[in-house]
Order: C-alpha cells, then structure tokens, then sequence
C-alpha cells in the first residue's frame, strides 16, 4: 500500500508544480482504494501549505490583493459546513459525491476552455462558499480554479493568486480539522512518511511547468479528472451491489 500511495503522492503534486492546482483531485480518488476521506483530507491539507508557499513565494510579484481576499473570506465561511460534512457523512457517499464532482468539473473545464466569462459579484459569492465547503469536505476548490482563471492574464499571476487563496483556505482548514478532530495523529505520522513523495513531485512539475506548454498541460489535467472521478464513482457502484 505504501509504494501505491507515494507513486500517486508523486503524480499528484508533478500536477501541482506544473499547473498550480490538481494535486487533490488527482489524490482524491485514488487515495480512497486504501484510505478513507476522513483520513486523506487532512494529509492533504499538511502537504499543501508547504507547496502553496513555495509557488506563493515564487511568483508572489505577480499577486493581486484585491483579488484573493475576497475569495479567501468566502471559502472560510464555507470551510464550516464543509468540514462538518465529511465529519458527519457515509464514506460510501463521500466517494460518489467527490467522483461525480471530479468528472464534472473536467468536463466542464474541456468543453469552455476556449470560453471566456464575466462574472458578476454574486457568483463570485456562490463560487467562493461552493469551494469553501468542497474544500472542508475534500480539499478540492476547483470553482475558484474557473474564476481566477478568467480574473489573470497570464500563467504565472494565475498561479501566484490561486495559490494564495488555496493558502487562506488551508490555514483556515488546519484549525477547523484540528478543533474538529479530523487532524489525529494517524494522518500526521502518513502524512511525514509520505513527505519525501511530495517534494520530489513538486520539484519535478515545477522544473516541468518552463518546458510544457500551459495547453498540454491542463489537458492532461483534465483528462485525469474525468478518468479519476469515473473509477471512483464506478467503484462506489460496485460496493454497493456486491
């Protein structure tokens, strides 16, 4: 189990030093075969502060305060529910909930990512609680993701931004999951002994991301959504009949 989870720890944060962001959607779902939600939201959330940092501090000329504070404010109020969700609900339900939104949300992305978009302040208010209590729930914020990727003009200010929002929104989950319980010792003892996956992922997508073309790369990134949130949806089907 361990060699499954540190290939996918690997693959999932070459994702995140590539494009910014697909590190949770990547691990997720593949994560769930061996370890439950419950466990694997909060191992997430302590290998994202070190990697939101260190492309936070790479690209922080690019930032734009007026842009990430608000959306920060409005994931922390979605943090709450969020949080109390994947305390409170099925893991069974948890992984059909989180592979209908996998693939959703890669579809999506293929179909209008030639699209552009106005947004208006009321749904930046929906996108921001929505991506709050998606990340209480499972660590993912995709729907900032959208709105910041039609807020920048350019690859590096959108990696700074996202980056720093996915910040407030992890400093904010470290103490709800550990006022809530969900941040217990087995997921920080899984979370150091994978460590060493996280970085060598990183530094790989990082040095990666100058020589892929921006396009490549989200199409494999979407391409894995989709993929990764049908077997996970599959699977839930699966269980239940057999």
């Amino acid at each position: 189990m361990y060699i499954y989870l540190f290939l996918i720890t690997v693959l999932s944060y070459f994702i995140k030093g590539l494009t910014g962001f697909g590190n949770t959607v990547i691990m997720a779902p593949l994560y769930a075969f061996h370890v439950s939600p419950t466990i694997t939201s909060p191992i997430d959330l302590l290998f994202s502060v070190p990697t939101n940092l260190i492309i936070t501090w790479k690209e922080k000329k690019h930032i734009d305060l007026r842009l990430v504070l608000p959306l920060g404010g409005l994931i922390i109020l979605g943090n709450i529910p969020g949080m109390l969700f994947l305390k409170y609900m099925r893991v069974e339900g948890l992984k059909l909930v989180l592979g209908v939104v996998v693939a959703g949300i890669g579809l999506y992305r293929i179909l209008s990512q030639n699209k552009t978009y106005r947004f208006n302040r009321w749904v930046l208010v929906v996108i921001g609680v929505l991506s709050g209590v998606l990340a209480g729930m499972y660590g993912i914020a995709l729907p900032i993701v959208l709105y910041i990727t039609q807020s920048v003009g350019n690859k590096n200010a959108f990696r700074a931004n996202l980056c720093l929002v996915f910040l407030i929104d992890n400093f904010s989950r470290l103490v709800l999951y550990g006022t809530g319980g969900l941040l217990n010792a087995y997921a920080i003892r899984l979370a150091l002994t994978l460590s060493p996956a996280v970085f060598l992922g990183l530094f790989l997508g990082i040095n990666m991301s100058s020589k892929l073309k921006e396009k490549t790369a989200n199409q494999v990134v979407h391409v894995i959504l989709i993929l990764s949130g049908l077997v996970l949806a599959i699977t839930y089907f699966i269980e239940m009949i057999s």
